[in-house]
């Protein structure tokens, strides 16, 4: 008997009086991720990485549209023009919803998104740079706050990985 995700299942029976082999199959449903995870991970991180940022608003975080390059976003949400204030969503690539993702990419791309709330953007912390990624600042910050293994293993797989994913995720449509 072989074991697949804590499920017992046995081997092909072999019927010796018709010589027909009775295979079993099964189904196994991949358990998807939810939002709530995202929010889980999000204060895991900021507890962990980020204690000195302080939430000045509402800081949202949901899985996006499924993209082939855009790994997550951060943007500012439900602005109140009148008084000045708005949440801040950030956004991840809906393809992590799957399992087969490896839950280090997610932490990464959050810890990124959170780099950016750090510097201002859309944070209603003063924004240190108009261009965020310019002169490596994201990456800098990242190795300040013990994230850069975090972030080489993201890159390697990605680079390993990626498209080859996104392939099968376009032949499995």
């Amino acid at each position: 008997m072989s074991t697949v995700d804590n499920i017992k299942i046995p081997p092909a029976q072999l019927d010796l009086s018709t010589g027909s082999v009775i295979i079993l199959v099964i189904m196994i449903k991949k358990h998807y991720r939810t939002d709530r995870y995202l929010e889980k991970t999000l204060n895991s991180i900021w507890s962990q990485y980020f204690p000195d940022i302080q939430k000045y608003n509402r800081v949202n975080i949901c899985f996006g549209y499924r993209a082939k390059k855009r790994l997550g976003s951060i943007r500012r949400h439900n602005i109140d023009r009148q008084i000045g204030l708005y949440d801040t969503l950030i956004l991840i690539n809906g393809h992590f919803r799957d399992p087969e993702i490896p839950a280090y990419i997610i932490k990464a791309t959050i810890a990124h998104e959170l780099c950016h709330y750090a510097h201002g953007i859309s944070s209603p912390l003063p924004q240190t740079s108009k261009f965020p990624h310019r002169g490596g600042r994201i990456d800098q910050e990242m190795e300040l706050r013990g994230l850069s293994n975090l972030e080489k293993m993201e890159n390697t797989w990605l680079s390993q990985n990626w498209y080859s994913y996104l392939d099968e995720q376009k032949a499995l449509q």
